[in-house]
């Protein structure tokens, strides 16, 4: 299967991907690469209209597979007034995380496929311990699952939660999606959807700046569940101090809050279908349920 490899949000380190695009060639994966994907204008891979050129001519390529960001970064949301959904076909899924996840809950809204999992050049990051080797590569298989149509199963851990919710599941990032509030492109889930958040770098105060912004920009019946996933150096957010305040939030709103899922922005982010309806229960977080797209 074919990938298209595009940067629509931060610029890249060139030496990690030309690493990454040595380890497709020595892998025998066919791969097409964005033209501006070198590009930098400012932390950006290029301009606006550089990285929506790339964007369409990856979907417009007939004979394309799925389309994979390269990094993540900041600057992805720029392209949303400017996408054309009609040139992004419903065959091929957007994969990426982090400042993807703008991108992720948009195609979500115009009946797109995403999958949340690994940017590519994460396949060569160096000077890891063996243990996180292993995890990121476990990682970047879970997309290659995902695309043969197994979906996935997580252990979790309940925090609030009485009973088996079954919902669309949403979200990613929490600072992006805080970032979107009161604009077109703002998170608009189905009622009763079940929220995945992670986040990196932010202090506990920010985080919790954010997850009141984005609960209140909700109505009251968008979010039954919230299922969190790492946060990576956000100082004082440790364990028990970032559960303490999820559930000062989250208690008065009824909405359940459990923990514990493998995603985020260390070397453990194991894929997950977007938008796809999944069942959690005391145990997991399972997406072999009857779809309802």
């Amino acid at each position: 299967m074919p990938l298209s490899l595009v940067a629509p949000s931060g610029a890249l380190d060139s030496a990690r991907l030309e690493g990454c695009i040595r380890a497709l060639k020595d892998q025998g994966i066919h791969f097409t690469v964005g033209r501006a994907v070198r590009a930098r204008h400012r932390a950006m891979a290029g301009t606006v209209s550089q990285r929506i050129d790339d964007l369409h001519a990856s979907f417009d390529d007939s004979h394309g597979g799925p389309v994979w960001a390269l990094r993540g970064g900041y600057g992805g949301a720029q392209l949303l007034k400017q996408i054309d959904w009609q040139r992004l076909s419903v065959e091929r899924p957007l994969i990426g995380y982090s400042d993807l996840t703008a991108l992720l809950e948009s195609a979500r809204r115009h009946g797109r496929y995403g999958i949340h999992g690994p940017v590519l050049t994460e396949w060569c990051i160096h000077e890891e311990h063996d243990e996180d080797r292993i995890n990121r590569q476990t990682s970047l298989d879970s997309v290659a699952r995902i695309l043969e149509g197994q979906l996935p199963r997580f252990e979790i851990t309940p925090l609030i939660l009485d009973a088996p919710l079954k919902g669309t599941v949403v979200g990613g990032n929490l600072t992006v999606l805080a970032s979107l509030c009161g604009t077109p492109w703002a998170l608009s889930p189905p009622s009763h959807s079940l929220l995945i958040l992670e986040d990196v770098g932010e202090p506990l105060y920010r985080l919790e700046r954010s997850l009141c912004q984005l609960l209140d920009s909700l109505p009251d019946e968008a979010i039954q569940a919230i299922i969190l996933g790492e946060f990576v150096r956000c100082p004082g957010a440790e364990h028990d101090e970032l559960i303490a305040m999820m559930t000062d939030h989250l208690t008065p709103r009824g909405i359940a809050l459990a923990s514990g899922l493998p995603v985020g922005h260390g070397p453990r982010n194991m894929a997950w279908p977007y938008g796809h309806p999944a069942l959690l229960d005391l145990h997991s977080l399972d997406f072999n349920t009857p779809s309802h797209r």
